[in-house]
């Protein structure tokens, strides 16, 4: 590629051939001839010079806008702030409102074009004759016509053309000769290793490094690197040079030849590998991990580390390739044009015994042994079995990478299934209970009708003080209320058991519904676009929604960073005991106060308060996993003791350090006394949950 890292791009290309995505398909394609195609960063972008002008394409492969223009398209460039799109034919160039397609300006350079680059102000043209810069309201701000070695007195102008690329705010062009202007036009330093050459000889391709600090130019004679001075760093022996990139990282430098090879070097020139491609190149493409080459036959992906081929996909004759930096997308143009949305990193789980249920992020995803393709970021893996303890781990997964966990989970001590039930009477038509579920099992014995009524409109009660400080907060528990509305229908008309388990159904909805917006809080402060949370959030997916945000929070850092892990870790916890019917809502307070002081701007205090939550959590947990233990043991032995199933279920688990405040008039940590919770419920029930 002649033409300075305008077309950024492989990353995606990997979609297409990585050992993981080799089988994939195209998310979409579109039978339109494409000269050149750009990918904006984020891979919601794609936009496609073709024969008739440029298309843009959402992610989804939806056309969002076609600007005809009178002829083909054949290098596109796009401002980084993606106001702008620049494309150039032969000899002309167009200039495009990005956002809406409309047609802005257009201006011929009187040659043809070789090279486009853009910056944040200006974009750059290498034409054969001239080097030009505008601004992108249509002012011309630089003018070059570099001077060329002559042969027998014959200019060779018409001979060499110009790459062009921005280092920083300055011109660098790239013909017979190396030439670098400075921001304010004005020629800073000029390198000519052909000065005292007999034949002629010109450079065919530039790179600048991301950092600014070196500069490439290869041609058929070798590739040279150049620091920003101009002054010389080195030189590779590699002959008919026709693009070369620098890795995002700026490491290493990919080199394509014009004899079908693809070389590897380092920043100071030393070649870590070759290999030959197949086909005819046409364009290179570099990510930290692959190497993508466009061919007449397709596109080949060899891996940085060691030049090993990942896969070639036939896509027939392939003018170009772009992706994202992060690889995370890959468009591919020529004879059509194919968008891919792909993941590469492998999360290999294993469990000792097998057979466990796996939740990624608290997704479950299916039984041990088992392998996932995931987005590269942080999770976090939990594994479960009947009769086991479940175990957890935190697992990074960088692009590219395949990571193995393996978890051992310990068994639960045995009970003995007891030969004998408890049975009791009751008048109550709401209460036919047969057989009772508690910590995910269902027990022989029937609660009496003044237990469940007290539970049930204890239930009530926790989850409309939660969803009162959750509103205090700021925040809203829209799926939560519905739930509640019903459990308090349920209970009104006598059906104690079904109250109580809407209820418990409507706190834990509601706690998640705040944990998905302290994390989205958390995350925006620090930053980040939580659009994806929202989408998944807004569809009431809540599980999915944490997920996503454990993800993106690998990108907070400092004080942010270590308030989501916190905040996460404690709701996280929450989470995990509840799946076990081990109540925690006497525990959360410090949680919300957390919420409250982020709200407040005071992130070092909320992230305190968060810490002390999580470990006041972890204990509470802990302690009342034990209490479920023995109760369940007492209830399969016929012996159930109510009072003790009361004290569990209103999660009176013994001491735990936590800042919890006990409430005047009784009960303790658990609030008010049991027996007084049914005479609050004729208010309690007419209250109407805010939105």
């Amino acid at each position: 590629m002649r033409y300075l890292g305008f077309i950024v791009a492989l990353g995606m290309i990997l979609a297409l051939l990585s050992p993981i995505a080799a089988a994939a398909t195209p998310t979409w394609t579109k039978n339109i001839g494409v000269y050149s195609v750009y990918i904006s960063p984020s891979g919601e972008k794609i936009f496609v010079g073709t024969g008739d002008g440029v298309y843009l394409f959402d992610r989804n492969g939806t056309e969002v806008w076609h600007t005809e223009l009178p002829e083909a398209i054949k290098l596109l460039a796009v401002s980084p702030d993606m106001k702008y799109v620049v494309g150039a034919g032969e000899k002309n160039v167009y200039v495009i409102n990005a956002l809406n397609g409309e047609f802005l300006w257009s201006t011929d350079t009187k040659g043809k074009i070789e090279s486009l680059a853009a910056s944040g102000d200006r974009f750059v043209v290498g034409t054969l004759f001239s080097v030009e810069a505008y601004r992108y309201t249509g002012k011309l701000t630089f003018l070059r016509f570099p001077e060329t070695r002559t042969s027998g007195g014959v200019a060779m102008a018409a001979e060499v053309g110009y790459s062009v690329g921005f280092a920083d705010k300055a011109i660098v062009l790239a013909g017979d000769k190396v030439i670098y202007y400075r921001a304010d036009g004005t020629e800073g330093w000029k390198y000519d290793p052909y000065a005292d050459a007999s034949a002629d000889r010109n450079f065919e391709t530039l790179a600048i490094s991301p950092d600014n600090s070196l500069i490439a130019v290869g041609g058929k004679d070798g590739v040279w690197i150049l620091d920003v001075y101009g002054t010389f760093r080195d030189k590779l022996a590699i002959s008919n040079v026709i693009d070369l990139e620098f890795t995002p990282d700026g490491k290493y430098i990919a080199i394509l030849t014009s004899d079908g090879k693809v070389y590897l070097a380092d920043r100071d020139g030393n070649v870590e590998w070759s290999k030959a491609t197949r086909g005819t190149p046409k364009d290179l493409a570099v990510t930290l991990h692959y190497v993508g080459i466009a061919t007449d036959e397709g596109v080949e992906i060899l891996t940085t580390k060691d030049g090993s081929s990942v896969n070639f996909y036939d896509i027939g004759n392939t003018n170009s390739v772009a992706g994202t930096e992060k690889a995370d997308y890959l468009a591919a143009g020529g004879e059509k044009l194919g968008f891919f949305n792909f993941n590469y990193a492998v999360l290999t789980v294993r469990t000792d015994p097998s057979g466990a249920e796996v939740y990624i992020n608290g997704v479950y995803k299916g039984t041990s042994p088992l392998s996932l393709t995931l987005d590269p970021g942080k999770y976090k893996v939990t594994v479960s079995m009947e009769g086991y303890y479940s175990n957890e781990t935190t697992v990074n997964l960088d692009l590219g990478e395949s990571e193995t966990v393996a978890l051992t989970l310990e068994k639960r001590a045995e009970i003995e299934t007891p030969t004998g039930t408890v049975t009791t009477t009751t008048t109550s038509p709401g209460v036919s209970m047969e057989k009772y579920r508690l910590g995910g099992r269902e027990i022989d014995f029937r609660p009496s009708e003044d237990y469940l009524r007290e539970m049930s409109s204890y239930a009530i009660q926790k989850t409309e003080e939660l969803i009162d400080r959750i509103n205090e907060l700021g925040y809203t528990a829209d799926l939560a209320g519905p739930i509640l509305e019903r459990a308090k229908q349920e209970y009104l008309n006598g059906n104690y058991a079904d109250a109580r388990d809407k209820a418990l159904e409507a706190w834990i909805t509601a706690f998640r519904e705040f944990w998905v917006q302290y994390d989205m809080a958390i995350l925006s402060k620090g930053g980040i676009d939580v659009g994806p949370i929202r989408e998944s959030y807004d569809s009431g997916n809540l599980e999915d929604a944490l997920g996503k945000a454990v993800t993106l929070s690998g990108k907070l850092e400092g004080e942010q960073k270590g308030l989501f892990d916190a905040a996460d870790g404690a709701a996280a916890v929450v989470d995990e005991y509840w799946k076990k019917d081990v109540r925690l809502w006497n525990y959360v307070d410090p949680l919300l106060d957390s919420a409250g002081k982020f709200k407040d701007g005071d992130v070092k205090g909320a992230k305190e308060l968060a810490e002390k939550a999580r470990v006041a959590l972890k204990n509470a947990g802990k302690n009342g996993e034990n209490a479920l233990s023995e109760i369940l043991a007492k209830a399969r032995s016929g012996e159930l003791d109510e009072e003790k199933l009361k004290e569990f279920e209103t999660g009176s688990f013994g001491d735990v350090e936590t800042e919890t405040q006990t409430n005047e008039g009784g009960g303790g940590i658990c609030g008010p006394g049991l027996f007084a919770i049914p005479a609050l419920l004729p208010a309690l029930l007419t209250r109407k949950v805010r939105r």
